[in-house]
């Protein structure tokens, strides 16, 4: 790829002949992120089967330091260790291709990757790059199409020197998204679900692509909008999130009394205008003593021009082990079509989560299942109502903030007098 942008990175150089300084520190200091180890290397690039418990042990330590690595659950590591491979990869090597079929799931151990799309434009035909991001130490990639059964969206080239830890097809499926034994632990787990009551789980055994299971890291997005989503997410251990976004408010302000501008009230006798130069005019100004005028209180906003406003995410909802997303805006049939679906997002604190694809649920679930999902799960709110909610909330806690510092600052001026009296 030609037109990668070259990243000026920090390299080791020794001292030459024509260097006046006697002595660096800085030419020494070790390069933590790339102090892999040989025995770690070594352990990393033989057959998984010839590694021994000592090997993976050290591997899974020397690891630790890649944050990617370090979230997931420690026997999830010691799987990586076993059936992970490293490799190290010069600048400018493509490692995975968009449109391509995916065979590997990477660790970036050091260095550094860009992503980049094709893009094509509708009118001119014409096809262009666009960098998406720039991949660092201790980040991984390559799951996306794993998860969803889908070609390569994107294309990966390598910036720097790198080392890679790659995991193939069936490892990845057998460490993230199954289990081992006569019958895998998530569908297992499902059975003891509530929600999957008179639904027969024996369908999943039979699909075993329908539903999927794997671990999301702390801050990763699972759904970014729920209205597009496929899958009914069940969380198996840890908590999700599930954001709102809205758009931010600013708290009512209550104003002090101010004379009500009517018509009746400015067209009496005392308000008539003055003929001055033959034309008529209407004086608006007053005299706030005068009790023809009637006060009243306001609530405004508290600026009336309207400004760019930045968006809130709230969280709606904390999902916790046994608790699922995406069941409470199903529509079984016309009774249904009036739910409110707002669009809301997912977001995992470190979590083993289920994804059961929507199609096949629906197509199996009877009356009862139908029945059993509506007494169980309650829709969400309307986005309009949710942002309603979010206004009062701003307009109370104004308020009360306001009126506690009025009482604060009236006893502090109580306690002041009283001490005067005293004196």
């Amino acid at each position: 790829m030609d037109n990668i942008t070259e990243l000026v990175t920090d390299t080791f150089s020794a001292p030459t002949d024509t260097d006046k300084t006697v002595f660096n520190k800085d030419y020494y200091k070790a390069k933590k992120e790339t102090d892999l180890g040989k025995e770690i290397r070594l352990a990393l690039t033989i057959p998984p089967d010839s590694r021994t418990h000592d090997q993976i042990k050290l591997a899974r330590l020397g690891l630790l330091k890649m944050e990617s690595f370090a979230e997931y659950p420690v026997n999830m590591q010691e799987k990586i260790c076993r059936c992970a491979f490293y490799q190290k990869i010069p600048p400018k090597r493509v490692v995975i291709r968009q449109g391509a079929i995916a065979d590997s799931f990477y660790f970036i151990f050091s260095g550094q990757a860009m992503v980049t799309v094709l893009d094509e434009d509708k009118k001119t035909g014409d096809v262009k790059n666009r960098i998406l991001a720039v991949l660092r130490d201790g980040t991984c990639f390559g799951e996306l199409a794993f998860l969803y059964s889908t070609t390569r969206t994107a294309t990966v080239t390598s910036l720097t020197d790198m080392e890679l830890l790659s995991i193939g097809r069936e490892d990845f499926y057998d460490i993230f998204m199954s289990n081992r034994g006569q019958e895998p632990e998530h569908i297992q787990f499902l059975r003891k679900c509530e929600f999957t009551k008179h639904w027969p789980i024996q369908i999943l055994l039979q699909n075993p692509t329908s539903c999927v299971f794997h671990y999301y890291k702390r801050n990763q997005v699972i759904v970014s909008d729920s209205t597009k989503s496929e899958y009914i997410f069940i969380i198996k251990s840890g908590t999700c999130q599930v954001l709102k976004k809205l758009d931010n408010v600013k708290p009512k302000k209550l104003l002090k009394a101010r004379p009500t501008m009517s018509k009746e009230n400015f067209l009496t006798d005392t308000y008539k205008a003055k003929v001055d130069t033959g034309l008529k005019k209407d004086n608006l100004s007053c005299s706030s003593k005068s009790s023809n005028i009637p006060w009243s209180f306001t609530h405004l906003e508290e600026s009336q021009v309207k400004e760019k406003v930045e968006p809130v995410f709230l969280q709606i909802q904390l999902l916790k082990a046994g608790d699922t997303f995406g069941l409470n805006i199903l529509k079984f049939d016309e009774t249904d079509v009036n739910l409110p679906n707002p669009q809301l997002s997912l977001v995992s604190n470190g979590s083993e989560v289920l994804m059961l694809k929507k199609d096949i649920f629906l197509k199996h679930a009877n009356d009862k299942v139908k029945e059993n999902i509506r007494h169980i799960f309650q829709p969400f709110a309307t986005t309009k109502e949710m942002q309603k909610k979010l206004q009062t909330a701003a307009d109370w806690n104004y308020f009360k903030s306001k009126h506690m510092n009025e009482i604060y600052s009236n006893l502090k001026k109580l306690t002041k007098s009283s001490n005067n009296l005293k004196i």
